[in-house]
């Protein structure tokens, strides 16, 4: 197998890589994300020519700031492997062992080893591995360590990062904004242009029961004719404007994969299967090219009883729906990349390098993958050192800079992401997706709402059905207090098809009528969204709006296992979000218990305040109001004004220190201001909740 890179040979810090050459296919990935990550990495390929194999090994391993073990079954029986281990123990060289798979240490290495912590990839996720390996390698290497993002840590769907988190998740969910980046490139497209709204096509096999079980049949007959029914009625094409609708049909006969694509002229089939064993439900699903190679697959397990079968059927079958849409449409860019109109004039190598950051983000977006943000970024500067005219790339790393991946300051970040989108909207001056992007900077970083709201206007008049735009204005108008107006405009963005985004759109929807005290309607609007959400943070990320409501309405039963099920989703990824949940809902212990585990300084201070806040700590809550506001949080600045589950420390003088701090960041549009001077002379009656409290 050919090597991935040449190794480094210069004279900076590097980590010497050990690994069993039986398992290239596995290794070289890892040392690829190494490499990426910025590591200088040294492994075997870097022998010069006519030099002792054992000579170069010592000098190597000698030189090394890190000696990192790769450990498989294979490596362990790899005499090579143990005698570069023992070496480098012996030269007391850092040594970090790295479990590729689940490995028992033979008696000699077991010794060697056992006082040395190791990284078990097999039992974590993959962002909890990617992070802990990142981090402690970044460390050794004595390179500045990636911290966990400090502000809005979820999915790119989380609403602290604003609608334009939408655009992300259209990126991530399909490709339907490259149609909208129009170039004054000549590019050079191929003689025979490309129809990809024949293209965009498959046909559903009736999904086959395995089990022999009447109820089972039923189940996987019902499941298919679900999964046509909605891929048919609520999914548009990720390609939009080129194609209006996903062209899906069914087939019930015995012959190949070929035959019926052939057959159904169609490029993709589906299929699925099912098998029961008790009361457990295994749902197995390919999506599968006409040559029958495989695109996207999925297996689903649910337990009969935990819910009505139709709410099982129904939600299984919008995410086979959701997400075999999504990589069909991504596979169709992948293989026709240089026929696309907005990457036709792309260098090659630019173009994949988008595209493997474009596969992370929708890997991250739909639940199906790790979220490792900073890698996308590295690929999307690579994609512009490869062709520094190509302006979606620009408008991706502002979207990156934006939201702050990998820790960034956010005085670097805003640097970042103003001269991104500033370069994207230079090259591409039409393009609808800048004119948001630019809004979304000004709105959750240079906080200037004013230039912000004129961005998105302009956005909405030049392209009246692009909803995002009044949904954003909406947010702004919340943030400034004018909650009629968030609601008028939240109204007229529902009116417009969100398409891929509209699970979403419902969760925006959702916190903003959280905010504004409608907690029946939040819960209206959190529901429709919960039957559209694929799964991953976009799930989790209702399932939190929806049991924050239903714990302002004291419906503490209900949110309990709403609260179970997110953090299954993404307890691993933002866990201080479920503290003030837990404390609310009589499990108390669970909330200090996750409390004490978190690192304060590397978390969403918004969730550090409410959890503290919960747990009857003023101080600390008022601790992290402040580290909110600075760092510019956006759950934070949605709410802190006139959201009532601030009300508890309303009348203490440092809440009003804080909107005093926060009120010299922002600049308000008119509106704002003459709601900020009306607010004013309204005020809060301090006197009246105190009395109300007293009796």
């Amino acid at each position: 197998m050919e090597r991935p890179f040449q190794a480094y040979n210069g004279d900076e810090p590097y980590v010497f890589v050990s690994y069993s050459h039986k398992e290239p296919s596995i290794v070289y990935s890892e040392l690829t994300w190494l490499r990426d990550c910025g590591f200088n990495v040294w492994y075997d390929e870097g022998i010069e020519p006519g030099r002792e194999w054992n000579e170069v090994l010592a000098d190597r391993i000698e030189g090394a700031k890190l000696f990192l073990y790769f450990v498989t079954p294979e490596s362990v029986e790899s005499q090579n492997c143990r005698n570069e281990v023992n070496f480098a123990l012996g030269k007391e060289i850092p040594t970090l062992a790295v479990h590729l798979k689940k490995t028992d240490l033979p008696g000699g290495l077991s010794l060697s080893l056992s006082a040395r912590q190791a990284i078990l990839k097999h039992t974590m996720s993959d962002q909890e591995y990617r992070e802990k390996l990142r981090n402690r390698v970044a460390s050794y290497l004595e390179q500045k360590i990636v911290q966990v993002p400090a502000t809005e840590k979820r999915s790119v769907s989380w609403r602290g990062l604003g609608v334009a988190s939408a655009l992300a998740l259209a990126l991530g969910l399909g490709v339907g904004i490259l149609l909208f980046s129009h170039y004054e490139r000549d590019w050079a497209a191929s003689e025979e242009t490309f129809d990809w709204a024949s293209a965009f096509s498959m046909v559903v096999l009736p999904f086959e029961d395995t089990s022999a079980d009447p109820e089972t049949a039923a189940i996987a007959r019902g499941l298919s004719d679900v999964v046509i029914q909605q891929l048919t009625q609520r999914r548009s094409c990720a390609l939009d404007p080129v194609c209006g609708i996903l062209k899906v049909s069914n087939f019930d006969g015995d012959q190949s994969i070929a035959e019926i694509a052939q057959e159904q002229n169609v490029n993709y089939v589906l299929r699925g299967n099912i098998q029961r064993e008790g009361q457990v439900v295994q749902i197995r699903v390919q999506l599968v090219r006409a040559d029958n190679s495989s695109v996207w697959s999925k297996t689903y397990a649910r337990t009969l009883g935990d819910t009505d079968l139709f709410t099982m059927q129904s939600g299984v079958a919008n995410s086979i729906a959701e997400l075999s849409a999504v990589w069909l449409g991504f596979d169709l860019l992948k293989l026709h990349a240089s026929q696309h109109p907005s990457l036709a004039s792309v260098m090659p190598q630019a173009r994949e390098y988008f595209l493997r950051a474009r596969e992370l983000e929708i890997l991250a977006n739909t639940g199906e993958g790790g979220d490792d943000r900073i890698l996308m970024r590295n690929y999307l500067e690579k994609s512009i050192e490869a062709d520094s005219e190509f302006a979606l790339a620009y408008l991706l790393l502002a979207e990156t800079y934006t939201y702050r991946y990998g820790g960034m300051s956010l005085s670097d970040a805003t640097s970042g992401a103003l001269a991104n989108i500033e370069k994207a909207i230079q090259l591409n001056p039409t393009d609808p997706q800048n004119l948001l992007q630019a809004g979304q900077v000004h709105m959750l970083m240079t906080l200037d709402y004013r230039k912000a709201e004129a961005l998105l206007r302009q956005g909405m008049d030049q392209y009246p059905d692009w909803g995002w735009f009044p949904a954003e204005l909406a947010m702004i108008a919340l943030r400034e207090g004018r909650t009629r107006a968030a609601l008028n405009l939240m109204s007229t963005a529902e009116k417009i098809p969100f398409r891929f985004e509209q699970a979403n759109f419902q969760y925006n929807y959702a916190w903003l009528l959280l905010l504004s005290g409608h907690y029946e309607l939040s819960l209206t609007e959190s529901s429709v969204g919960l039957e559209l959400a694929a799964g991953g943070g976009a799930r989790a990320d209702l399932l939190w709006v929806r049991w924050a409501a239903l714990i302002e309405l004291d419906r503490f039963a209900e949110a309990r296992p709403l609260i179970d099920e997110a953090w299954k989703l993404d307890g691993i990824v933002v866990p201080e979000s479920y503290i003030a949940a837990y404390a609310n809902t009589d499990q108390e212990a669970r909330a200090r218990n996750i409390l004490a585990d978190i690192q304060p300084a590397s978390v969403n201070q918004y969730f550090l305040a409410t959890a503290y806040l919960s747990l009857g700590d003023n101080d600390g809550a008022f601790q992290a109001i402040d580290a909110a506001i600075e760092n510019h949080s956006g759950l934070m600045l949605d709410s802190l004004k006139f959201a009532r589950f601030w009300d508890p420390v309303r009348c203490d003088p440092r809440f009003e220190q804080a909107l005093e701090r926060l009120e010299q960041m922002e600049t308000l549009t008119d509106a704002g201001e003459k709601t900020k001077a009306a607010m004013k002379l309204e005020g809060y009656d301090c006197e009246l909740k105190i009395s109300e409290e007293v009796s």
